[in-house]
């Protein structure tokens, strides 16, 4: 049988993400940005604001491409369930079959 592909959590898929994006904005950092960022001046905010708008469009755009790719990659595991399924259900078809023949030339 063909291995599964594997389905991460929503916080683990969110993660893989946003770490490669801003990583002010992975999961683990969200509680400490308040604190991070309490002296910045209204102008840095704004920037700051900008940047994490940028970083959910670019996760946005990363998560529609991850999950193209997670439903071929699970449309391919189950053509090769269905194929390997059918290779057994054949062999066992033809082990009865040989043993039925050797039965009838036996008697």
């Amino acid at each position: 049988m063909p291995i599964p592909p594997k389905f991460p959590s929503g916080q683990e898929m969110y993660d893989s993400i946003m770490q490669k994006i801003e990583l002010d904005l992975v999961s683990s950092a969200l509680s400490t940005l308040k604190e991070k960022y309490k002296d910045e001046n209204p102008k840095e905010k704004e920037a700051r604001k900008k940047r994490y708008n940028l970083a959910f469009l670019k996760h946005n755009k990363e998560f529609k491409t991850y999950m193209v790719k997670l439903q071929i990659e699970t449309t391919q595991y189950l053509k090769d369930a269905r194929i390997s399924l059918e290779e057994k259900s054949r062999a066992k078809d033809e082990q009865s079959l040989t043993s039925l023949d050797s039965q009838i030339q036996a008697a």
